[in-house]
């Protein structure tokens, strides 16, 4: 693997990745140090054992393990509880999956976090405000204001189509 082929997956990978990490955690200091451990087992693993044929599934999975992990080491008896909460509702369609992806990671942490927590992890409106120790009518004015961002966000940061050099 080259250095430039290993750049060029970065670039097209790095957005969409950060965006679904951030969608987990909640947490952009997190999602970002688990983005670039992630990274950084791409760098270790793909010279040895070739890159993926699909580098953005692999590096969701090495990303996903890592926040269990790391969910792990700070509630030991919570671990299940974080494997069955891992967001798998995306969209059936790679193409919208990606553009959602872009566009929740184009989102403030606020916005993002509500959601994810609502069409991505299937949460109710009341468990939303209890965790966020908000009322339900909150949580509708809040994710109304977030799907409008969201919207605003996906009209200006298209995702760009992959292309083979």
């Amino acid at each position: 693997m080259s250095e430039s082929e290993f750049l060029h997956i970065y670039r097209d990978t790095v957005g969409p990745l950060y965006g679904t990490v951030v969608g987990w955690t909640h947490d952009r200091q997190l999602a970002e140090d688990i983005v670039q451990e992630t990274f950084l087992r791409a760098v270790k693993n793909w010279p040895r054992k070739g890159v993926p044929d699909t580098p953005i599934a692999w590096l969701r999975t090495v990303a996903r393990n890592a926040w269990i992990s790391a969910q792990r080491a700070k509630r030991p008896e919570a671990a299940s509880d974080t494997v069955a909460a891992a967001p798998d509702n995306e969209p059936d369609i790679p193409e919208d999956r990606l553009a959602l992806r872009h566009g929740i990671a184009a989102l403030e942490n606020g916005h993002a976090r509500i959601l994810t927590a609502f069409h991505l992890e299937g949460r109710t409106m009341r468990d939303i405000a209890a965790h966020e120790g908000i009322t339900e009518r909150a949580v509708e004015g809040r994710l109304r204001r977030a799907r409008e961002a969201l919207r605003a966000a996906m009209t200006t940061t298209e995702p760009q189509p992959e292309t083979n050099p």
